[in-house]
């Protein structure tokens, strides 16, 4: 249970997470300390409605306990005048503030780049423009399903995630308590989705090579390039996401023990991943070094894969249209730059591991950075560098045996 202590301004220096401190003067009103912020809230009742309004975060020396409590007073007036002032402050707040302070206060703090960009990019292109004249509140279920369905025409994946990402935004604001109910609860995605399992075969692989490696590969008429010949590559040997390999830099390399640190932000698990690179890594990075120094502007960044357009790293999406715009320019049935990871993970799986399943298994998951989510997991923190290497180094040697 929490900690049930006096809200002053020493207490509040010395609590936890999960820790409430009351004040003695204010009913109701109190601080929490929770796990991404400490924060006030005022306890009151509306009739016989509960009601724990947000008053402010706890950030002084701007956002201290003495103008909370000075909120908290004024809420309480209002109460005792038979008024709800949340009801006020949610009926204020227009749909396009509430996603702009989404944006701003939840997924620029907690979300990868290449993820935030990507919520930027739908909230900016297709759901604000939906709701832009409305106020959060007048957001209905049925506005919600006339955007997703008239997308989903077209894109019925994309429907999917555009609904995602409407249904974290309104769940965010009832727990800030901007509205009053999330009207995206319920609603069924449109599109269907299946787990792929498209894994290349060996023949496939050969012929997946060969073409990267191929002098007609970076020809302008592909509209592919070398950059997306080298992602290919990585992705194939090295077992990882298209993501972070897009965004892998010099300074994430230690080129004396081979290993790539994959940072926690960019990371699906939200943890550091580390990745032995093989000879034939290494070998590629050389010679993106190689071609890079070729450009002043590429040769001054410390990203391998500079976008052509930003100071920043492509983006998986521009890979993956890519493919599926000029994949067919490879004589392999439709594939996907992820299907590279599931092939890299199924090959290392059973044809470069010895042992038992289950140990196979438990080693290509520390390939891939997958989360152990088992109690001992939690407190082992050994790397299994040693078996990781000896997996990709074993598999890259299979890869390029293939067109040798």
């Amino acid at each position: 249970m929490p900690n049930k202590k006096l809200l002053t301004d020493a207490n509040i220096k010395k609590t936890t997470i999960g820790d409430i401190l009351w004040c003695p003067i204010i009913k109701g009103f109190h601080l929490w300390h929770r796990e991404t912020k400490r924060a006030f809230y005022l306890k009151y009742k509306v009739g016989k409605k509960q009601k724990r309004p947000h008053i402010q975060d706890y950030a002084p020396p701007h956002y201290n306990l003495t103008g909370a409590r000075e909120k908290a007073k004024n809420h309480l007036a209002a109460v005792e005048l038979g008024q709800d002032p949340t009801a006020k402050a949610q009926s204020s707040i227009t749909f396009a503030e509430l996603a702009d302070n989404f944006i701003e206060l939840h997924c620029k703090k907690n979300l990868k780049e290449s993820t935030f960009k990507e919520y930027v990019r739908q909230i900016e292109n297709e759901i604000k423009p939906a709701f832009k004249n409305l106020a959060a509140n007048e957001v209905t279920p049925q506005l919600i399903v006339q955007l997703i369905d008239t997308k989903a025409r077209q894109a019925p994946i994309a429907a999917n995630r555009i609904l995602a990402t409407v249904s974290k935004l309104f769940k965010w604001a009832k727990n800030r308590q901007s509205i009053e109910t999330n009207p995206a609860l319920g609603i069924e995605k449109p599109g269907k989705e299946k787990q792929r399992d498209r894994v290349l075969s060996e023949r496939e692989i050969k012929a997946f090579w060969e073409w990267t490696e191929s002098a007609a590969f970076a020809v302008a008429s592909n509209n592919l390039g070398d950059t997306t010949k080298y992602i290919f590559q990585l992705v194939l040997l090295t077992g990882q996401r298209p993501g972070e390999v897009c965004q892998i830099s010099k300074h994430q390399i230690d080129f004396d023990a081979m290993v790539w640190t994959i940072p926690d932000k960019v990371h699906k698990s939200g943890r550091v991943h580390l990745v032995p690179l093989s000879d034939q890594v290494m070998a590629i990075l050389d010679r993106v070094d190689e071609h890079n120094s070729r450009s002043v502007r590429r040769s001054e960044r410390p990203e391998y894969f500079l976008s052509p357009r930003k100071d920043a790293s492509v983006l998986p999406s521009v890979l993956a249209r890519k493919v599926h715009r000029r994949g067919d320019l490879l004589d392999i049935p439709h594939w996907t730059p992820h299907d590279l990871r599931r092939t890299a993970a199924t090959n290392i799986s059973g044809r470069v591991l010895d042992g038992d399943q289950k140990s196979k298994r438990f080693i290509v998951a520390r390939v891939l950075g997958h989360t152990d989510k088992e109690v001992t997991g939690i407190y082992d923190r050994y790397e299994y560098l040693e078996e990781k290497k000896a997996a990709l180094q074993g598999w890259a040697d299979l890869v390029t045996s293939f067109s040798s």
